[in-house]
């Protein structure tokens, strides 16, 4: 039987809090600069599954891969006037 070799690798567990700025095209073609302060902590329970997709530095991961699409999607369906005023 060959062992199994497991490598302990330290993950920040307490929150961190990640800046998040960059600029998007909205539907009339405008450019959009979103930033965003978020303030994150990984669940015990997920912090493998965590570790396998963002890697250690997981907010800047997040961010970048996960959160980026959403705001692009939200950004392109909305106009300038729209995002800066609401819905009337």
């Amino acid at each position: 039987a060959i062992p199994i070799w497991q490598r302990c690798i330290n993950i920040r567990l307490i929150p961190v809090k990640k800046r998040f700025i960059k600029e998007y095209k909205t539907k009339d073609g405008k450019d959009v600069e979103v930033r965003l302060l978020c303030r994150l902590q990984p669940k015990v329970h997920w912090v493998p599954e965590i570790y396998l997709k963002f890697g250690k530095d997981y907010g800047r991961g997040f961010l970048e891969k996960e959160a980026s699409v959403d705001i692009a999607e939200v950004v392109q369906r909305h106009t300038l006037q729209e995002l800066v005023r609401g819905p009337e």
